[in-house]
């Protein structure tokens, strides 16, 4: 009985030892093979990309009237000259060429129906009690003021008229927060002048500077 045993273990090992032997074989084989695979070369693409950024600008005003004082002439027949509050323009603009502003008024000084006006100075004038002058002045840090208008807190001022006169002016965009400009009006009357209330619509118009 031992010695079926015996020989049944023989077996089992003949065949452990020759199965290992036939793997061994085969994975030789597959290793000495010779491959017939081409490598793959890296393959690209490209992809452009495009954001557009447009041109813009805006204008704004801190208020949308002003009245002049003190009275040109008073009850009492006393002329003076009188000044607006201080306007507040904001400019903003994104172009590479700057922008230009525009004044111009709609009658060419300050009206009272269609009788009497007090009429704007051509090109720069000076405002006096007494004399009938009607005009604009402005200073900025940062925007470069019309010479017609660059008389801040003086009694010089630049014309209001229909034709329109360059007020301000930029070569370069803007700050984020914009370029500030602060503008007075200032008139002044004889004393004889029909009294009423005279009036007058200035426009300032913002548009890209020329390249």
């Amino acid at each position: 009985m031992a010695k079926i045993i015996n020989q049944n273990k023989d077996i089992v090992l003949a065949i452990a030892i020759g199965l290992v032997l036939t793997i061994t074989g085969v994975m030789g084989m597959y290793s000495f093979a010779p491959s017939n695979i081409d490598t793959v070369e890296a393959v690209a693409t490209s992809v452009e990309i495009t954001a557009t950024v447009q041109e813009w600008m805006t204008l704004t005003s801190n208020t949308t009237s002003t009245t002049l004082s003190p009275d040109l002439v008073s009850t009492a027949g006393v002329t003076s000259v009188a000044t607006s509050s201080s306007i507040i323009l904001t400019a903003k603009t994104n172009s590479a060429d700057g922008y230009k502003i525009t004044l111009t008024g709609a009658n060419d000084g300050l009206d009272w129906g269609s009788t009497s006006t007090i009429g704007s100075v051509s090109a720069t004038g000076t405002v006096a009690a007494g004399t009938d002058i009607y005009g604009a002045e402005a200073t900025s840090a940062s925007s470069t003021i019309g010479s017609n208008y660059d008389h801040w807190g003086d009694t010089t001022v630049g014309e209001i008229k229909t034709g329109g006169q360059t007020f301000a002016s930029k070569t370069t965009r803007t700050e984020v927060a914009g370029h500030e400009i602060t503008m007075v009006i200032k008139a002044s009357c004889v004393a004889n002048k029909e009294n009423g209330s005279y009036t007058d619509t200035i426009t300032l118009t913002m548009v890209a500077a020329a390249p």
